[in-house]
């Protein structure tokens, strides 16, 4: 069984998606950018996925956002690495983009974080909890 659930209105149309297999839950998370879809599920830890298009990303994103204090970054790519990176760990802690990406530290993650190998011209990234 897989849904969708909204931590803030309980609607079920978007949200953190949610899985079970028989009685146990499983964690899942999935993303998707230029028409290509990651997903990944786990029985033991949250966890959470990103994917995104660096020719999409770059113009569109503001840096102020997605930096905290202290961060920098010094090439566009860079940049989407940081973002793809933050929402996943965002995602597994299973409030996505309604935290303010400022605010975590990739430094300071003490879980697993991945870069995941992704077809050209695309980044993506698994976090842990």
């Amino acid at each position: 069984m897989v849904g969708r659930l909204c931590g803030q209105c309980g609607g079920s149309g978007h949200g953190r998606p949610w899985a079970r297999v028989g009685d146990q839950p499983v964690h899942v998370s999935w993303s998707r950018s230029a028409g290509h879809l990651l997903t990944a599920m786990s029985f033991s830890r949250p966890v959470g996925v990103d994917v995104e298009s660096l020719e999409v990303a770059v113009p569109a994103w503001p840096l102020a956002d997605a930096l905290a204090m202290g961060e920098v970054v010094t090439s566009a790519a860079e940049f989407v690495r940081l973002w793809v990176a933050k929402e996943a760990i965002l995602k597994a802690h299973g409030v996505g983009l309604a935290e303010p990406m400022s605010g975590l530290r990739l430094a300071e993650f003490e879980g697993d974080l991945r870069e995941l190998e992704a077809p050209r011209g695309l980044v993506a990234a698994l976090a842990l909890l």
